[in-house]
């Protein structure tokens, strides 16, 4: 601060004061700010903390907005695991852990201890090395489709409550559906086997709904003669590359853009949802008027502190929730 003294009537007296009032002035504006941001964050907090009823009201109320112009203008972009997946399941690459391959299995095992900072062969690799050396180890240990099957038996995977209606409800009123999953594409077709899916290299015609999966698929070497899948062939290779991570989701639109760009006219509403920071990501570079953005938040995830969810996210769900605030907002637009 700059003080100015000045010599009056024998007294010094600071002339200071002017500057401390208008320094004060910014501090006190930038401290209204904090709180007014403070008070943004504690609001939701609240709604998510102390009465999850709350939380439900808000998403419910967001939604709305979102949907107030049909359903004709929407788009509805999910993650997978542990968002369309219920809390409990386990994630896509989890299952590796259980291949009958003992060097495998023993491998996946470090890859997956995470809370002992994971395998020693990745200290200080970026973070996409992960699955380039996951993906590389069901190559180099030819893993069969039959290897991959009974492994997921294992350790079945549920949809979170009331998502399979979402999906349907969405599929019946013409809504595209774009699952953005690091995960494993095998698995979330296996989880969502009567769901219908589309191949996103492949046109569709205008009108036609259905669910389009971006995730990791594994593409095998096939010995049968005339090209039909068995249980015996392995895995030689993984698309896309580089693969669908958990730090290159904001990638996705480029990988897309036939995709988006064929519904970008028209569908400029969007409805995000995922349980990690990283997810918001998928819609990053997507043009859009409205964007909703719903969390479901677990107090125990290690991977962002709760100040960057509530940065991230419009809405925080506990990570118990089911996805009937979504349902009780489509049916009404549904068709008797």
């Amino acid at each position: 601060t700059m003080v100015a003294f000045v010599r009056t009537s024998g007294n010094t007296k600071v002339g200071g004061v002017v500057v401390a009032v208008f320094v004060g002035a910014a501090v006190v504006g930038s401290l209204l700010v904090r709180g007014r941001r403070r008070r943004q964050h504690k609001k939701k907090r609240a709604a998510y903390c102390s009465r999850p009823s709350a939380a439900q009201s808000d998403v419910r109320r967001r939604l709305r907005a979102l949907l107030s112009e049909g359903s004709e203008k929407v788009l509805f972009v999910f993650d997978f695991d542990h968002t369309l997946s219920s809390t409990e399941s386990k994630q896509c690459h989890d299952h590796l852990a259980f291949l009958s391959d003992d060097v495998a299995r023993k491998e996946m095992a470090l890859y997956l201890d995470f809370a002992n900072g994971g395998h020693p062969g990745l200290r200080g690799e970026p973070l996409g090395a992960w699955w380039d050396r996951v993906h590389a180890l069901l190559v180099d240990r030819r893993i069969s489709r039959g290897q991959l099957r009974d492994a997921f038996e294992k350790t079945p995977v549920a949809l979170r409550p009331k998502a399979r209606d979402c999906l349907e409800a969405a599929i019946t009123l013409g809504v595209p559906v774009a699952v953005v999953s690091a995960g494993l594409e095998h698995v979330i077709q296996d989880v969502m086997a009567d769901v219908p899916l589309c191949p996103l290299e492949k046109k569709h015609p205008r009108g036609t709904a259905c669910v389009h999966v971006v995730s990791n698929r594994l593409v095998f070497d096939v010995f049968d003669g005339d090209g039909t899948p068995s249980e015996d062939d392995v895995v030689s290779g993984v698309e896309p590359d580089p693969p669908v991570t958990a730090a290159n989701k904001h990638q996705i639109y480029h990988r897309l853009k036939p995709f988006f760009d064929a519904i970008a006219q028209q569908r400029t509403r969007i409805l995000l949802v995922g349980d990690s920071v990283g997810d918001v990501d998928a819609v990053k570079h997507v043009p859009r008027t409205h964007l909703l953005k719903v969390g479901f938040y677990n107090p125990n995830n290690p991977w962002a502190s709760r100040d960057k969810f509530d940065n991230a996210f419009d809405v925080l769900l506990p990570h118990t929730a089911d996805f009937g605030w979504l349902y009780a907002e489509l049916m009404p637009l549904l068709p008797n």
